[in-house]
């Protein structure tokens, strides 16, 4: 809330230079205001909260194929603090589809810790965590990330075809 006093009567444009943090400008960020002797005028701007999105491609580190299944927790670690920090802490929980996207909705701005929670069988134990500073109105943050499919192994044992023992450094 702003207030100007003391303004002689007559007629004003009140603009508005910057919207709060996390925050657009309205479409109307200038008003034409009538001052009358002894009155006050009042004027109302509204602000729209930036909204974004992210999403993830999950491929296969060897193949780069897409992979599904894949679980990842995103976390709000800001707000803007016009709101008193609403939200921070919160999460959501979002999965790969078979072409291995996972997307938000749309988030309200702020920051966000992604998580990779779980991944398909077969592939290594996820450590990936990275973090993302959502506070472009409209846009959607796009990251990429591999997994490595888990490594097997092949024995070999050479034996002698005519009574199976085992045959030493071959």
């Amino acid at each position: 809330k702003a207030t100007f006093s003391e303004l002689p009567a007559g007629s004003y444009t009140v603009r508005e230079k910057a919207p709060p943090e996390g925050y657009t400008l309205g479409s109307a960020s200038s008003q034409a205001a009538t001052v009358k002797a002894g009155e006050t005028a009042s004027l109302t701007f509204k602000n729209d909260l930036i909204n974004a999105k992210i999403k993830i491609k999950k491929i296969d580190a060897l193949t780069k194929t897409p992979l599904e299944g894949v679980t990842f927790e995103i976390k709000r670690l800001s707000a803007p603090t016009a709101l008193g920090n609403e939200g921070v802490g919160t999460s959501i929980s979002i999965s790969t589809n078979s072409e291995g996207i996972a997307e938000t909705g749309w988030l309200p701005w702020g920051k966000y810790q992604i998580v990779e929670t779980s991944c398909p069988q077969h592939y290594e134990t996820p450590d990936f965590s990275t973090t993302i500073e959502a506070y472009e109105d409209g846009k959607t943050y796009t990251i990429s990330v591999q997994n490595e499919p888990t490594k097997g192994y092949i024995q070999i044992t050479k034996k002698d075809e005519l009574d199976a023992t085992p045959i030493a450094g071959v």
